[in-house]
C-alpha cells in the first residue's frame, strides 16, 4: 500500500480484528469470519493469506458463504494474516505467534473502499 493509505489500513484493523484463544483448542489453525463494516454481512470469496516473517504466503484461503475461514497453519512460528477483498480495504494483522497445539480466533469487519475504473462506463 501507498504511504498515506498504509496507517489508515493500520488504525482501522486495531478497531475491527478480535483474537481469542479459547480454552482447551488444539490443532495448529486461525479461522474467523470476515463481514463489512457497518452492515455485518458476511464478504464471501474475500482471500486470506498467512505469511512468514520473509513476507512470503505460506497458506492461502477464501473465506465461504457466511464469511468463514480457516488456515491450517504447517509449522509454529511468527506469521501475519491479510485479508483483502476488491471493493474493500486490505487489512492486516501485527506479527502473530502461532505455537503447535493452539486455534487463533481473528475475525474481521472490512470497511468499503471505492475503486476507481478508468474507462469503464456503465448505461
Amino acid at each position: 500500500m501507498r504511504g498515506g493509505r498504509w496507517g489508515v489500513a493500520v488504525v482501522a484493523l486495531v478497531g475491527v480484528l478480535q483474537l481469542s484463544l479459547p480454552a482447551g483448542a488444539f490443532g495448529q489453525t486461525v479461522e474467523g469470519r470476515i463481514t463489512e463494516e457497518g452492515t455485518g454481512r458476511p464478504v464471501v470469496g474475500a482471500d486470506v493469506r498467512l505469511l512468514d516473517e520473509g513476507r512470503e504466503t505460506t497458506t492461502r484461503v477464501l473465506s465461504d458463504v457466511a464469511g468463514r475461514y480457516t488456515v491450517e497453519v504447517e509449522e509454529p512460528g511468527h506469521y501475519y494474516l491479510i485479508v483483502d477483498m476488491i471493493g474493500y480495504q486490505r487489512l492486516e494483522t501485527p506479527l502473530l505467534d502461532l505455537q503447535r497445539e493452539t486455534t487463533l480466533r481473528a475475525s474481521f469487519e472490512l470497511p468499503t473502499d471505492a475503486i476507481e475504473l478508468e474507462g469503464l462506463r456503465v448505461e
